[in-house]
């Protein structure tokens, strides 16, 4: 038996995950940019085939719900029309070719709306089967390209990490100056402190962002030399 062989379905399915994390919005409607199923489908088909797997929806329930309304036409006058709501509840099973034993079941829900009737359960089957994979494998659809989408994603895991504050050395470097400029402005070191909290709207300067460290330095170095002058003109 091949090394692929002896995957269970698990290991398969995430062979397939690593394949494609991104789909360009090519299609356009009168409103939006979208993904088409044919490209959802498309673009997993072959590596699907390739790891062993095959998907098979099965329909467990049902449910349709008509709506009537008169639409008025300048033509052909008063009409009603009856739009049909469908809703459909689905088992998607991902099987290993290799095992017959071995498969996933997923439920999934879905829904098509339609004019006519007779394509309400079509609409609603190939709607449910593009999100399905969309979301099963955590593809991420975009109108930008892929490396602008690359950009976003990495911008928001950074604003997910907690902040960064200042470390240990940083925090006895600014306490370190503000001690030299209380002896030259004749004042608490706490005092100095207060005032650069003050002017950074933080409430202690222990809590204070890394980023804002090199800021924080050049204040009170600014400081430092205002009273170091003024010490010097008084002598």
């Amino acid at each position: 038996m091949t090394e692929k062989g002896r995957m269970n379905v698990y290991q398969r399915l995430a062979e397939v995950r690593k394949t494609v994390s991104y789909l360009k919005k090519e299609n356009r409607s009168n409103q939006y940019d979208y993904v088409g199923s044919s490209d959802v489908l498309g673009t997993l088909h072959q590596t699907i085939n390739d790891n062993g797997l095959l998907l098979i929806p099965s329909i467990k329930g049902h449910n349709v719900t008509l709506t009537t309304k008169t639409v008025h036409n300048q033509k052909y006058g008063d009409k009603e029309r009856t739009t049909y709501f469908t809703e459909v509840d689905t088992n998607m099973r991902w099987q290993n070719i290799d095992d017959p034993n071995d498969f996933l079941d997923c439920s999934w829900y879905s829904q098509g709306v339609d004019i006519e009737g007779e394509k309400g359960v079509g609409k609603a089957l190939t709607y449910g089967e593009k999100y399905f994979m969309l979301k099963f494998f955590n593809i991420a659809t975009d109108k930008d390209d892929p490396d602008s989408f690359q950009q976003k994603q990495e911008t928001r895991r950074q604003q997910s990490q907690p902040p960064q504050l200042i470390d240990g050395k940083q925090l006895a470097q600014l306490k370190d100056e503000a001690r030299k400029i209380s002896e030259l402005a004749e004042n608490n070191p706490d005092d100095v402190l207060k005032e650069l909290n003050k002017m950074l709207n933080i409430s202690d300067v222990s809590q204070m962002m890394a980023s804002n460290f090199t800021g924080a330095m050049n204040v009170l170095n600014k400081w430092h030399k205002g009273y170091a002058k003024k010490a010097g003109e008084k002598k």
